[in-house]
This record gives C-alpha cells, sequence and structure tokens, in this order.
C-alpha cells in the first residue's frame, strides 16, 4: 500500500478505511447481539422469578388453609366448601384473614375469599373479597380478571398481578393447566399442583421455562367417606352395616342410619345442633338392625361425622322389607 519512499496510496487507504469498517461493524453486530440476549435473559430471570414469588405467594395460603366444618340441615348435610372455584386456571378458597374484623362485623371467624387466576394475555391475578355479614356473598363474575366493587358486595375488592409471560393458554404447544388436583370433588382435595410456563417470545428459544410446585393442604380436614351394605331379615328387619366408611385422617365417626320418612324422629340425644344426626335417625352406631314400622319400601340412608363436624353421606338406597 505504500511506494518505496514510504508514501501511502489512496487505492491502499480506502482499503485500509474499508477493512477498519468491516471490523467495526463486526464489532458493533456483535456488542449488539450480545447485549440483546443479556436484555432478554435479564427479563427471562425476571419473569421467572415473579413467577416464583407468585408460587411462594400461593403455596403459603394454601399450605395453611383450614376450612369450617359443613352444617347439617333437615334435607341432609351441607358441606363448607373450601374451594370456591376449581379449575384448570382459576383457583378460589376461603381462608381467615388475618387483620381484625370490622366493628359490627357479623362474620365472626373473619373469613375471607382469595382467588387466583391466569387472564388471555399470560397474567396471573391475585383477588380478594371480604364481607361483614354472615353469610358470605357469592361472586357472580366467572372473568379473569372479575370487575373490582364495593366491600360486603359480590364483587371483588382487590387484585394484584403476580406474574405475567405465563404461557400456559398462550403457546399452542403447550395448553397445560396451572392449577391440577388429586380428586374431582372439592370437598375432598388435598393436594394442588401449581405449574406455572414462562416465555418472554413465543417465537423464538429458548422455550418456556417450567416453575412448578405441589402443596398438601396438611390443616384441611377431608370429609368422611360413608359406605353403608344390608341384608333383609324376615324377623329382624333390615341389618344395615357400616364398616366400610372410612375418615381420610383416620378419626373415629359418628354413624346415624335415617329412614327418609321418618322426619320426625331422631334418636340422637346430642344437644348441638351441628354435630346432630339429620332427621329421621332410627338408629345408631356401625351396625343397627332396624325394624321399619311397615312392611314395603324403605329410603335408607347412612350419614357418619367427623370429630370437627364434617358429614358424609351414602344414600338413600331403596331397600324392600
Amino acid at each position: 500500500m505504500s511506494s518505496e519512499r514510504g508514501e501511502i496510496s489512496l487505492t491502499g487507504l480506502l482499503v485500509a478505511m474499508l477493512l477498519f469498517g468491516i471490523v467495526m461493524a463486526a464489532t458493533l453486530l456483535v456488542f449488539q447481539t450480545s447485549e440483546t440476549v443479556t436484555r432478554d435473559t435479564m427479563k427471562r430471570t425476571d419473569a421467572q422469578d415473579r413467577a416464583r414469588v407468585a408460587e411462594e405467594i400461593l403455596a403459603k395460603n394454601l399450605r395453611n388453609l383450614a376450612g369450617p366444618p359443613g352444617n347439617l340441615t333437615a334435607g341432609g348435610v351441607e358441606q363448607a366448601q373450601t374451594l370456591v372455584t376449581k379449575s384448570d386456571y382459576d383457583l378460589a378458597f376461603e381462608t381467615v384473614d388475618p387483620a381484625a374484623p370490622n366493628a359490627g362485623s357479623t362474620n365472626q371467624s373473619n373469613v375471607k375469599r382469595v382467588r387466583y387466576c391466569l387472564d388471555d394475555a399470560g397474567k396471573l391475578y391475585k383477588q380478594q373479597q371480604t364481607w361483614t355479614g354472615t353469610a358470605p356473598p357469592a361472586p357472580t363474575s366467572t372473568v379473569c380478571p372479575a370487575p373490582l366493587g364495593a366491600a360486603g358486595s359480590n364483587q371483588w375488592q382487590t387484585q394484584t398481578i403476580l406474574a405475567d409471560n405465563v404461557v400456559n393458554k398462550l403457546d399452542p404447544g403447550l395448553n397445560l393447566p396451572v392449577f391440577t388436583y388429586d380428586s374431582t370433588d372439592p370437598t375432598r382435595v388435598s393436594q394442588i399442583h401449581v405449574n406455572l410456563m414462562v416465555n418472554i417470545d413465543l417465537a423464538h428459544r429458548p422455550r418456556a421455562t417450567t416453575i412448578a410446585t405441589g402443596i398438601f393442604l396438611r390443616n384441611q380436614n377431608r370429609v368422611p367417606v360413608a359406605a353403608m351394605t344390608w341384608v333383609v331379615s324376615p324377623a329382624q328387619g333390615i341389618i344395615l352395616n357400616g364398616s366400610a366408611s372410612v375418615d381420610p385422617e383416620g378419626q373415629p365417626l359418628k354413624y346415624c342410619w335415617v329412614d327418609t320418612a321418618q322426619t320426625s324422629v331422631n334418636v340422637d340425644p346430642e344437644p348441638n345442633a351441628q354435630a346432630r344426626c339429620p332427621a329421621g335417625t332410627v338408629g345408631m352406631g356401625v351396625a343397627f338392625a332396624y325394624l321399619p314400622p311397615a312392611h314395603g319400601s324403605r329410603s335408607i340412608q347412612l350419614a357418619v361425622k367427623d370429630p370437627v363436624d364434617q358429614w358424609g353421606i351414602d344414600g338413600p338406597h331403596s331397600i324392600s322389607w
């Protein structure tokens, strides 16, 4: 590029400038790519951290969950359903509010509702509902997030976005539930699995990251399972057996044998209305020989109660004697 006298030609100078420009462009491209990768990595890490925090908040709420017992009504059992909503992308439950209740509140247990739901844009919401009356108002909206309203109304009062970029519903290759349960019966759920798939860019790699946890409802007492069998004896009547009934926590059960046609009868001396057998109870105990007042078809059911007044029902069954 230079002559014998050390002079630089114009052509040599242009070539040098071109090479320098190529090197600079390549350096800037590498720098820009590195900056983009770093920024995406930070965004991805931040989204994953928010999902982890959201799961920690949810797990803390559920691990300390302890629902109230069910109430026995004249027509049978009205179970307290701690899980108000139980679906793939929507979970709502009742729990005790640690904040002191308002003056004059008749919500003696200071119960509130908490809801976690995933909307169609990939945002995980937490909503809360409180009330001061005796009966809890049922939320009327099932959309996520539901509209907010005043305290004591049938609307949620507060909401928070706990996580975003959750693609369980957005990624066509996933379509995974956020919440899965160990039972289809809300009153018998003891384990809930939470799975958040996080991805800031569906069009490019890497794929979604799994942020998952499992929660055992350690304080949640499950309803007992009533199971009855019978044998018909011409002399002894209907010999009833409830020994197949079980309590999930292994606690002793109270057995109430109900003839639904005998609504004016109840042989249970229990003074506590919630713990008392249903109307029509004609006998008690794990086994009972029932001699009906007349021959014919009888409608018999078994009601079993655990020590915290959770009830399970089997029947009624139509038995001819």
